[in-house]
């Protein structure tokens, strides 16, 4: 447990103002925020946000996994052009993870499908 006091119940609602600022991008202060957050059993989460980010999946990806919602994996490959905000840089992948990303590539109609549920 990471803060006793609100981890010892089972909420019915937790609802988290100003959603976006919990996304840690290197805060400490977020970070532990965003921990809390996972922390707490509810029956439903909502979050409350005038700008919330969505640039790219691995946004969208970000607020649905504090939601507790499953969007799949981080993909970031698109029609075999590397996205901005993918999960790694190429530079940076091992040549079994290079190797890995070319044998499963997602084709459109798996993107935009995906794209459709997490509009929903």
């Amino acid at each position: 447990m990471k803060n006793p006091p609100l981890e010892m119940f089972h909420w019915d609602r937790v609802v988290v103002d100003e959603f976006q600022y919990i996304i840690d991008n290197g805060n400490t202060a977020r970070s532990r925020v965003k921990t809390i957050v996972l922390g707490l059993e509810s029956n439903f989460k909502w979050g409350l946000s005038g700008t919330p980010p969505h640039e790219n999946f691995n946004d969208v990806k970000m607020l649905a996994d504090l939601l507790g919602i499953n969007l799949g994996i981080n993909d970031n490959m698109y029609d075999g052009r590397q996205k901005r905000g993918g999960a790694m840089a190429a530079e940076e992948k091992t040549q079994l993870e290079k190797f890995n990303s070319l044998m499963d590539i997602k084709s459109t109609s798996w993107h935009l499908n995906r794209h459709r549920h997490a509009q929903r």
